[in-house]
């Protein structure tokens, strides 16, 4: 993504404490950490250490996204996008008011998102929509009534953005999709989405 970086970055902390990063992007003041399945597994590591190590590293000041091995294997393009926008460096940019916003089908919501997401497709779909710029697909957002346990609702109501995703950066993107699904299902009462701080951030 043209930044310059360095390995095995080391990070002073309290008490005489110090953790070797392995990559620092001085630019956007970004922490990376690669974890492979075998040495990061439980075998290997409490469930605590991820959580605890972005912890530390944001308590210093510092940005942090930590990317799993099969995710950089299997969704390299995904990752590399994800990194781009994390240091503020995707090369498009298209505003919302000038996208068509519809329904798409589940195939096509699931190629756009395999391809564009670092987590991947999400089967449980209700209603898949999409932002058009130039009549080309540029994000697309999953939004379910059937919720995660993350939240415990019996309310048929409530609704959760289980997925949204983007080609370029669409300013003003995920309100308009969301403006649209209000007028698309007036019953839902409220919309609620889940970010995975690892990948996103803590802040």
């Amino acid at each position: 993504i043209g930044l310059t970086s360095e390995l095995e970055y080391q990070i002073n902390l309290p008490n005489n404490r110090k953790i070797f990063a392995d990559i620092y992007v001085p630019e956007a003041n970004l922490i990376i950490e690669h974890m492979g399945l075998r040495w990061h597994s439980s075998k290997f590591k409490s469930k605590e250490f991820l959580a605890d190590r972005q912890k530390a590293v944001e308590g210093e000041g510092y940005s942090f996204v930590g990317i799993f091995g099969d995710e950089w294997h299997y969704r390299t393009s995904a990752v590399k996008s994800l990194l781009a926008a994390r240091c503020g460096k995707l090369k498009s940019r298209v505003f919302a008011r000038r996208c068509s916003v519809s329904e798409i089908s589940r195939d096509s919501a699931k190629s756009f998102i395999d391809q564009h997401h670092v987590q991947g497709y999400n089967s449980y779909g209700a209603k898949y929509i999409a932002l058009k710029h130039q009549e080309e697909v540029v994000a697309v957002a999953v939004i379910t009534n059937q919720t995660s346990n993350r939240f415990a609702t019996s309310n048929v109501q409530d609704w959760e953005l289980a997925r949204f995703c983007s080609s370029v950066r669409v300013v003003g993107g995920a309100g308009k999709i969301l403006s649209y699904f209000q007028n698309l299902v007036p019953s839902a009462k409220r919309v609620v989405s889940f970010s995975d701080v690892r990948l996103f951030g803590g802040g």
